[in-house]
């Protein structure tokens, strides 16, 4: 389930006239990068979340729904307009990043219920994207298990940070039935988190809200392996590595 509804607006004047996951990199959209790497890992059963310039997703093979509210709302938001999919284990990716076909395979495999994708060598990574890495890294604490003691919080030092939520979880189905349940209540009581309202929340704001009431979720480390597209300079950053060293090349199908 990829979650794709933006128009990334740091990346114009790219997405003046497209939607954020049809940024190429190397030539190819993100989109197609993501489809490919689900394909690698006998995935078919693609959900996309669009909005912005939707249409323009309709070509791939794909089941397309819209978030009609794309423009006031966020990831959450985008991830309940899927609610009616959410009937069997899920992988939920957001629409800006790609990744290797290995993270993937293993990230299916894993014996979790609820399972994060996190980058534990995320800093070098920060550190080519921002001239001040702590301005956009978020905290992330774990317990000495592997669970997630926090996540996606403000953080006051380099130090505490354990690593980088990627945007990539696995969700199966227990674990879904909690985060459906966790959401509801937060709606009804029109609670608000980090000072955002329900149709606001980060995806982080509800992870954070789970593991507040003792729901479990495990950590799924990595070491690089993926690239978020978020910015022009993000996108120099990601064509220059794959450049180098090319990781994650497909043969694209489209």
């Amino acid at each position: 389930m990829i979650l794709a509804a933006g128009q990334g607006t740091r990346l114009q004047p790219l997405t003046n006239n497209k939607p954020k996951c049809l940024t190429p990199i190397l030539n190819k959209p993100i989109i197609e990068w993501q489809i490919e790497t689900a394909h690698a890992a006998n995935i078919r059963d693609i959900i996309v979340v669009g909005g912005y310039k939707i249409e323009q997703l309709e070509k791939y093979p794909i089941t397309l729904i819209c978030n009609e509210n794309f423009m006031t709302t966020n990831m959450v938001y985008s991830l309940l307009c899927a609610k009616d999919h959410f009937n069997d284990d899920i992988i939920i990716s957001y629409g800006d990043i790609i990744y290797t076909n290995q993270i993937l395979q293993k990230l299916i495999s894993s014996s979790h219920d609820l399972a994060i994708t996190i980058d534990l060598l995320w800093q070098s990574y920060w550190e080519q994207r921002f001239e001040d890495p702590l301005s956009d890294a978020e905290s992330l604490e774990l317990f000495y298990d592997g669970r997630i003691k926090e996540i996606g919080q403000k953080a006051q030092n380099i130090s505490d940070i354990q690593g980088q939520y990627i945007g990539l979880c696995l969700f199966r189905k227990k674990a879904i039935h909690s985060l459906l349940q966790t959401y509801n209540d937060l709606s009804e009581n029109d609670t608000k988190l980090n000072g955002r309202s329900a149709g606001n929340y980060f995806m982080t704001d509800l992870l954070q809200e789970m593991i507040r009431r003792n729901i479990a979720l495990h950590s799924f480390p990595i070491n690089r392996g993926w690239y978020e597209i978020d910015s022009l300079s993000d996108l120099a950053v990601a064509e220059a590595s794959l450049q180098k060293n090319n990781i994650l090349q497909h043969e694209s199908n489209f």
